[in-house]
């Protein structure tokens, strides 16, 4: 879900998604 709008960093996916995860 989050590569779905982003475009697919290396460790800001890891960081982004952990707080996009629950945020959503």
């Amino acid at each position: 879900m989050a590569a779905s709008y982003q475009p697919k960093p290396p460790k800001s996916i890891k960081s982004n998604t952990q707080v996009k995860m629950p945020s959503q």
